[in-house]
């Protein structure tokens, strides 16, 4: 894992939430938190860096800077929901073609 010394300069309930966003993705492999599993907190933090991205790249004020942005995106962090969509499809266009191929290899 990477140190993210950069984050000195960042409040420490940000760096809290993002640390449970680590040890979430240590876990399981991805950043994709779902508020019915008990992490509802998470969940809503996430949103959250979301919104204050988009305002970030549209001008607007917000609490997203360099140093937030460059951590999440290590962690494989997705900030729109059509980019877990598109995960979703080739995840599923792979796992497809992996199914089909060991069908051709049993026959």
């Amino acid at each position: 894992i990477k140190r993210y010394d950069a984050l000195k300069t960042v409040d420490s309930c940000w760096k809290n939430n993002f640390l449970k966003l680590v040890d979430f993705q240590l876990s399981e492999g991805h950043t994709d938190v779902k508020q019915e599993c008990g992490n509802g907190d998470l969940f809503n933090w996430i949103q959250t860096q979301r919104e204050q991205y988009k305002s970030m790249i549209e001008g607007k004020p917000s609490d997203m800077t360099l140093e937030k942005k460059q951590a999440l995106a290590a962690l494989g962090f997705v900030w729109k929901i059509e980019q877990k969509k598109e995960h979703s499809v080739r995840w599923i266009m792979c796992y497809e073609d992996l199914i089909n191929e060991d069908n051709v290899w049993k026959s």
